[in-house]
């Protein structure tokens, strides 16, 4: 079987245009954005899926005691653990794009989208699978691409380079990783970025008395009471804007 995975660099590669894009869907062409981005209905293969982890996203609190100024630094301290505490995201390449970091599991062969039945079933299961970390809400699905390996972020004339390299995915792991969001989308995101089903004291009271124990779908301190996942999503993401549509929806949504 050969490998979806981007291989490593040798010394004698050649750098890659700044702002230079991969995509993430059907051929995997590299180029500029305006060349290589595609709507919904012309992708026929799904290569990998993007995780968009931007420091602007998050505050300190008791997932994250603070908030680093480098993304690299945020990988190292606290984005390591929570890809650790998931197979299929312990798979995945993690890339610095000069002003955040990408996380990308590569599926080991592309899924092959044959209709628009295809098409929709595979939007739905990237975006619930997304929500498995707190991302950019606003992020794209199947049409994602990301920074390529070896360009420049013209916006800081920061290199992209790889932190992790990546293993490929199997199709079969990533539907695993989406039923787990579907069926107990609360305890699945709480134990990525805490490494448990219980912490104490709960951090959305901060009781010295009470604890917080994941269940399937919400979360029950005897303190404060339910926990819904958006509160969850809270204690690391900064505020949204009225409307705004996050990682609850998108599980909402497809159960």
């Amino acid at each position: 079987m050969t490998s979806n995975v981007p291989k490593g660099s040798g010394p004698r590669k050649k750098a890659v245009p700044p702002d230079y894009r991969e995509q993430l869907f059907n051929d995997g062409k590299i180029g500029p954005i305006e060349g290589i981005q595609v709507s919904t209905d012309r992708i026929v293969r799904v290569r990998g899926i993007l995780y968009d982890l931007d420091l602007n996203l998050y505050h300190a609190g008791v997932v994250i005691p603070r908030v680093p100024k480098d993304p690299k630094t945020l990988y190292r301290r606290i984005v390591r653990d929570w890809l650790s505490r998931h197979p299929v995201l312990n798979k995945a390449e993690v890339r610095f794009t000069g002003g955040g970091i990408h996380v990308i599991p590569w599926f080991a062969e592309p899924v092959e989208i044959e209709n628009d039945g295809d098409r929709e079933q595979w939007a739905a299961i990237v975006q619930v699978v997304q929500a498995a970390l707190p991302v950019d809400p606003q992020a794209p699905g199947i049409t994602a691409t990301t920074r390529a390996f070896r360009s420049t972020n013209s916006k800081n004339d920061s290199k992209v380079i790889r932190l992790k390299e990546g293993q490929p995915v199997s199709t079969d792991e990533v539907l695993a990783l989406y039923e787990e969001m579907c069926s107990s989308p609360f305890k699945t995101v709480m134990t990525i970025l805490t490494g448990g089903d219980r912490i104490s004291p709960c951090p959305v009271c901060n009781k010295p008395e009470s604890s917080l124990l994941a269940l399937d779908y919400i979360g029950r301190c005897y303190v404060c009471g339910k926990v819904n996942l958006g509160q969850l999503y809270d204690l690391v993401l900064r505020p949204r804007k009225p409307g705004a549509k996050g990682g609850q929806s998108r599980v909402t949504k497809a159960r």
